[in-house]
Order: structure tokens, then sequence, then C-alpha cells
């Protein structure tokens, strides 16, 4: 009876809308929908050059770094930029850890590896071995790259190459549909934002070339 009512509570709070997702989504992982839905095979295609962006790019909180009114140059943003090039990272605003620049897949709180071989469906949130997976997703988050980017607008400095190489290195490590990195669509909508800022910020970068802005 407990259970019951508890399923009833939670009936109630989160609504009819949300329940009905919710079986339909636990249907379609249970089945392999989800995977058929979610492919890892997608071919390469090219949706629009460098150039036509340029030109007809949608309006954004700003056109390139040029356009962004700068400040007095921040001691405490300059070491913090310094940190996160030196491979250090602040978690959840606090702590901060030493990750490798090319690691995206340790769990810095367990040490787990996960396997970016795998579709995002088999892989847990949370698991007594693996651990939370939320530290995984922290730096996969891409929030890093605002303190990059204000340092470099305050400062008048260039780090397109370590930005971008940053895109880049994700983009190779997490092949698409595979990895602890696509399970959540919000993880997914952050990180793509803060790589909307990077190429928009260095829009006019020759660091930015064609051939990366295809990945």
């Amino acid at each position: 009876m407990n259970r019951v009512g508890k399923l009833m509570q939670w009936a109630l709070q989160m609504g009819a809308r949300y329940i009905a997702f919710r079986f339909w989504y636990e249907f379609q992982l249970r089945t392999g929908l989800l995977k058929i839905r979610f492919p890892t095979d997608q071919p390469f295609k090219t949706w629009i050059t460098l150039k036509d962006w340029k030109k007809n790019a949608p309006v954004f909180f700003f056109n390139s770094r040029t356009g962004i009114k700068t400040f007095s140059n921040d001691s405490v943003l300059s070491k913090n930029a310094d940190r996160i090039k030196n491979g250090e990272l602040q978690f959840f605003q606090g702590e901060w850890k030493k990750i490798p620049l090319e690691d995206w897949l340790t769990n810095s709180s367990s040490g787990y590896i996960y396997s970016n071989k795998k579709h995002w469906t088999e892989i847990p949130d949370f698991d007594s071995t693996m651990g939370d997976i939320k530290y995984v997703w922290e730096k996969n988050r891409f929030l890093f790259l605002q303190t990059i980017l204000r340092h470099d607008a305050e400062s008048g400095q260039d780090s397109s190459a370590f930005v971008l190489n940053q895109i880049e290195s994700w983009i190779v490590h997490n092949p698409i549909n595979q990895g602890p990195n696509y399970r959540c669509s919000q993880e997914t909508s952050l990180r793509i934002f803060n790589w909307i800022l990077a190429l928009y910020f260095y829009r006019e970068s020759a660091t930015l070339t064609e051939s990366r802005f295809q990945k």
C-alpha cells in the first residue's frame, strides 16, 4: 500500500502528460526503438558553408568579439582562464579538479571511464561502480568556455585555437549517440549553446576554418 500511495502521489504531482511521456519513453527504451530513432551511423552532411553562415548568421547576443563592450581586466578571471587552459576545471562552481584536456569520459568522483562505444540508452545515470553521471557531464557542458571568452574580451587575447581544439576534441572522442554525453537532452542543449557562443565570438578569427566549421 505504501508503494501504491507513493505512485499515486507521484502521478498527482507530475500530471497525466508527463506520465504518458514517461511510459512511452520507457517503452521505446526497453524495446530498442530509441536506438533506431537515434542511430550511431549518421552520414556526414554539409548544411551550410562558413562563408554563407558569416553572411546570413541569425541575430545573436553579439556578432563577434568586436561587438562586445569590454571592462577592466580582472586578475581572478585571468587566473581562472589560465587554470582551465592548464587542464583544471571548477566543478559545480566550487572545487577545482585536474582533468586532462582530452578527457571527456572519466567520472572524476569514482574514476570510472565510460565507454564511447555504447549507445547512450545502455548507460545508467547512476551506478554504484560508475558513480553519478553528473560528474562526467560537468566538463561536457562546456561552461568553462564562458570564462575563456570573457577573459579574451577583457584582455584582448586570442584563445580561439584552444577553444576550437577543445570542441574538435569532444567531437572526436564522442561518436554520435554513443557514450554518456548524449544521454541527457538538457546537457546537450547547454553544450550546444556554449559552442554557439564560441562560434560567434571567434567568427572573424582565422582559426575558424571551413573544415572546423563543418565538424
